[in-house]
């Protein structure tokens, strides 16, 4: 590269305008290839780039050591730590993290704080409250920032006045004559028709006669007195008059000698127990051993 632009390396380190000139395919072969050519003119272009974000260093307020050295309304400088659902929280220097609530983080709608802040983060916040025997500080970020137009604008009340606050009503014999005309008449007289058209006439007179066979209307009339009359023939058949018939019995076939039953056999009669003492029983036993 030098010698094509008969430059000494200093003199083409941050000189765009003989690098842009460059064509990189001049400079392939067999150990450097067209991307690696392209990063060395790139690295040419701005030496010492560092791929990386900037890092800010946060400077701490001096003579804030100790969560007692805070007071409220105090501006400072701080790193947010962790982000939670319900904030974030900040180191302020004081060995002790304070909580920027959901609500204190910015002037517009946050639903989720990690759409806002990240940990490491360098904020400002501003003390808003402080509590010592619990170990909890309250720091906001929006406090700090430009209000948006129309926010700072004061929202409509919609709530009802108190009536003890709110004009008293007058008394009813001081209240003003009601305007003629301000409240339409009652029309005087029938209704209206209707809109949907006029309702069809009743059909005047009696009633028409029911069909035959439907049943009819009105009480039901009275039994006849009397016998009842004899059922015609053939309906049913009579009942025959005297004694009901005996009925067959069946008549059993004799049973196999196999089936019969067997004999009972007879009780065994049992012997009377006799009340004999322990000595006569060795006795008898000895006996019957000589």
């Amino acid at each position: 590269m030098c010698q094509l632009a008969g430059k000494t390396v200093p003199e083409l380190i941050g000189n765009d305008a003989v690098l842009d000139a460059f064509d990189p395919k001049l400079f392939v072969d067999d150990r450097f290839g067209i991307e690696t050519v392209k990063d060395i003119l790139a690295e040419l272009k701005k030496p010492g780039r560092d791929p990386r974000h900037k890092f800010e260093i946060v400077q701490f307020r001096e003579g804030v050591n100790k969560p007692s050295d805070l007071e409220i309304g105090m501006e400072l400088q701080g790193v947010v730590t962790n982000v939670t659902d319900f904030g974030a929280f900040v180191d302020v220097g004081v060995h002790q993290d304070g909580l920027v609530h959901l609500s204190e983080i910015a002037h517009r709608y946050v639903k989720n704080p990690a759409d806002a802040l990240s940990v490491g983060q360098a904020v400002k916040v501003k003390v808003l409250a402080l509590d010592l025997e619990a170990k909890r500080i309250a720091l906001s970020i929006k406090a700090l920032l430009a209000a948006p137009e129309g926010a700072g604008r004061p929202q409509p009340n919609h709530r009802r006045p108190n009536r003890d606050v709110a004009q008293a009503r007058p008394p009813a014999g001081d209240r003003p004559p009601r305007i003629a005309g301000e409240r339409p008449p009652r029309i005087e007289g029938p209704r209206p028709p209707r809109t949907d058209g006029p309702r069809p006439p009743r059909v005047e007179g009696p009633r028409p006669p029911r069909p035959e066979g439907a049943r009819p209307q009105g009480p039901r009339p009275p039994r006849p007195e009397g016998p009842r009359p004899p059922r015609p023939e053939g309906a049913r058949p009579s009942r025959p008059e005297g004694p009901r018939p005996p009925r067959p019995q069946e008549v059993r076939p004799p049973r196999s000698e196999r089936e019969a039953r067997e004999p009972l056999p007879e009780p065994v009669p049992s012997v009377p127990a006799t009340s004999t003492s322990l000595s006569d029983l060795v006795a008898k036993f000895s006996k019957g051993h000589r």
